[in-house]
């Protein structure tokens, strides 16, 4: 009878370290898989994810042929260009920035500044990027840059068929919203450096034996 006893109190205890053994061999199991190192039971450490922003493509500069050219702040061409009338066709005269006389126009020297990239500084986009022929739709301002009808048409157009707001003061420099604009606002971009509030130095038109004064701002 005792024996009988011992056996089954062996036998209990035998079963209960088994299935001790067998709980702490799942549980292990299931944390930490079948490695040591148990990878699976470190705690997760929750992290804001962080998306990735594709980088915006930056227009190529492109090397220009600028000799016999005259270097010109780029507002102040600008300027004498809407001070002589902002004509299509026909020269304009302005000074350089050593005050000689010169003379351009407007499909050479006057337009490039709104459709080319690179011009207000290394790496910008042109002035049509955002100020398109489609008015009525994604142009920003509802302003038309790309075309001189489109400048002379102004802002805040309903249609391409339509004129908006006088962009170009009716030939008075200063009191023109592209004076305001220009003037208004900063050039370049944090980490381009520092630009001139008449803008970058641009090469434009040739000598004129002319003498003109450019307006200033």
């Amino acid at each position: 009878m005792k024996n009988d006893l011992q056996k089954f109190i062996y036998g209990t205890i035998l079963v209960f370290v088994i299935g001790v053994v067998i709980f702490i061999g799942y549980v292990f199991t299931v944390s930490c898989g079948f490695s040591l190192a148990c990878n699976q039971g470190k705690q997760i450490v929750e992290r804001t994810p962080v998306p990735t922003i594709s980088h915006a493509p930056i227009p190529a500069l492109v090397s220009q042929d600028n000799s016999g050219k005259c270097e010109v702040p780029a507002v102040g061409l600008l300027g004498a260009w809407v001070t002589a009338g902002s004509p299509e066709s026909g020269v304009f005269t302005f000074n350089d920035v050593d005050g000689n006389p010169c003379e351009g126009n407007y499909a050479d020297d006057v337009r490039p500044l709104f459709v080319e990239a690179n011009v207000w500084y290394p790496g910008s986009y042109s002035c049509v990027s955002c100020h398109t022929a489609d008015v009525a739709k994604t142009s920003a301002a509802k302003l038309d840059l790309s075309s001189y009808q489109g400048i002379l048409a102004g802002s805040q157009r309903e249609s391409a068929e339509v004129s908006g707001t006088d962009i170009l003061g009716g030939g008075n420099w200063e009191k023109s919203l592209l004076y305001q604009f220009t003037y208004s606002r900063p050039f370049a971009p944090p980490g381009h450096g520092e630009t001139p509030s008449t803008g970058p130095i641009v090469f434009a038109g040739k000598a004129s034996s002319t003498p003109v004064v450019t307006p200033t701002p």
